[in-house]
């Protein structure tokens, strides 16, 4: 049978779950449906699939694939002719099956975890293909033929073998792109003047971005970590519209001295010290995973455990460097010690101990970023805030800013997802969380300022999202609004900085 969740169709290898997200991180949560279900009779032929496909993936994506790659000159079923999305996940597909390419009403590809290196020149033909994913697949070279499509919007060719994606492979419709995990040296050099929102290239070999990128007015979020990057261009900084960047791991990236004393001052606790919660896993997310424990005199810890491997933000000692130097403020997450032997325990690099939240009381401000959203939050429908609550939740963000900017650290995602409260009693302070793309910046230079008004963009956007649920139109309500705009103001230069933020928001406060 063809597995199906709701309208969404799923049809990959057996080895994988029902998920059908792209792992990147960060999965757009709302996606696109099918006009119809793909039938299971059997089919002969699977002559693009390998024999070890063949013997795990499951019989109704077999049928699909010996389907799409027939070679006869019958048509294809009306109900495959009428997909919008299809999956064939970790299927060992070694070539792009001849008839797939006729399913043009195709607007979500995903054939992740296959051996592709190339796409045939009939892959034009997808004319509605809106988003593709090539996440773990053998590509070197980027292909020139997606530069013909047409609607092609979301691209992913995250953890290839990239060295080279020319200037005629990138289509004209590009908003999000995803080039994690690759030997990239450089980008196009049109790669400005395409619409892009959202761009994620850490963990390449990047020397230098593009001068064309100066003229990408739409560009929102950039992820350049660990790269070879020496320096950042000034202009980077007054993007009308970027408000979320991670630069870390470059040889331009500031070695902060603070973060460095604190790195030494914190306290280390032996793995084997604790005592874990079975099936105590408290959350996971692109960087790693939060476990309940219990410490050897009692205390109940919440303990974060990173993955060894870099993701879409950086590289995890980057984020572990960053924590701890911003720790030691009411309204920032505490780190409390660094856990000795992590390593010996499943993927772990790093493993840093925090106090246990209540977290029957306290739950994330936002929902992650949605496909239609792509870089701004979602909340469920018709969801609202006390103001009083909402007002206090600015404050105390904004007071976590003042004090990481004062210290030289730009947070680089700031997000309501990122951002814990307390929205059962109201009383408890609100924690900004989650330094996965965090940097370090010198807070007495000249970009200092341009760096603080380009992360209160981001703030602005969040100011944006309470007071548009805000119980109440008062005053408050009415100041969070005008912060928003002033702080979201495309004029880089006329957004007012951390500390006049800070002392704004105060004023009103009760």
């Amino acid at each position: 049978m063809v597995k199906k969740d709701g309208l969404r169709l799923h049809l990959y290898s057996s080895r994988l779950s029902r998920d059908g997200g792209e792992a990147d991180g960060r999965r757009p949560s709302s996606e696109l449906t099918p006009h119809a279900c793909i039938p299971t009779s059997e089919h002969e032929h699977a002559c693009a699939i390998s024999t070890t496909a063949m013997a795990m993936a499951s019989g109704a994506t077999l049928s699909l694939l010996s389907l799409l790659n027939d070679n006869d000159d019958q048509p294809l079923p009306e109900d495959v002719r009428a997909l919008s999305e299809l999956r064939l996940k970790q299927c060992d597909i070694l070539v792009v099956p001849p008839r797939l390419c006729k399913l043009s009403d195709l607007t979500l590809l995903d054939l992740a975890n296959n051996p592709l290196s190339s796409l045939p020149d009939s892959f034009a033909s997808l004319v509605n293909l809106r988003v593709v994913f090539f996440l773990k697949n053998n590509f070197e070279v980027v292909p020139t033929v997606l530069g013909k499509l047409p609607n092609l919007y979301m691209l992913s060719f995250k953890s290839n073998r990239l060295t080279s994606f020319p200037d005629d492979a990138l289509a004209p419709t590009i908003g999000w792109l995803i080039l994690t995990d690759n030997k990239l040296t450089s980008l196009p050099s049109n790669i400005g003047d395409v619409p892009l929102r959202k761009a994620t290239f850490a963990n390449n070999c990047l020397a230098s971005l593009p001068e064309s990128l100066k003229r990408c007015e739409t560009l929102e979020l950039l992820r350049i970590a660990a790269n070879d990057l020496k320096s950042l261009p000034p202009w980077l900084f007054t993007l009308p519209r970027l408000a979320w960047l991670g630069v870390a791991g470059n040889p331009c990236s500031y070695t902060n001295e603070l973060a460095d004393d604190a790195m030494t001052k914190l306290p280390h606790v032996a793995w084997s010290s604790l005592k874990f919660d079975e099936g105590g896993e408290l959350g996971s997310g692109a960087s790693g995973k939060v476990l309940a424990a219990t410490a050897a005199d009692g205390t109940r810890i919440a303990v974060k455990q990173y993955h060894a491997q870099a993701t879409s933000d950086g590289r995890p000692e980057d984020e572990v460097k960053a924590a701890v130097a911003g720790s030691g403020h009411d309204n920032v997450m505490r780190t409390s010690f660094a856990l000795d032997g992590a390593s010996d325990a499943d993927d772990g690099a790093f493993a840093l101990g925090m106090p246990m939240l209540d977290m029957a009381r306290y739950s994330v401000l936002g929902n992650t970023p949605s496909f239609q959203s792509v870089s701004r939050d979602t909340y469920p429908e018709g969801k609202k805030f006390q103001t009083a609550r909402a007002y206090r939740w600015a404050v105390g963000i904004a007071r976590a800013l003042d004090h990481l900017h004062s210290k030289g650290i730009c947070h680089g995602d700031v997000y309501g997802h990122n951002t814990l409260v307390d929205d059962v009693d109201g009383d408890l302070p609100a924690l900004m969380s989650d330094f996965g793309a965090a940097w370090f910046f010198p807070p007495d230079s000249q970009l200092a300022p341009l760096i603080e008004r380009m992360e209160m963009r981001a703030f602005g956007c969040m100011l944006e999202e309470l007071a548009e649920r805000c119980d109440e139109d008062d005053d408050r309500r009415k100041l969070l609004s005008s912060l928003a705009s002033r702080c979201m103001s495309e004029d880089a230069a006329s957004r007012p900085r951390t500390g006049e933020v800070r002392g704004e928001l105060e004023k009103l406060l009760t």
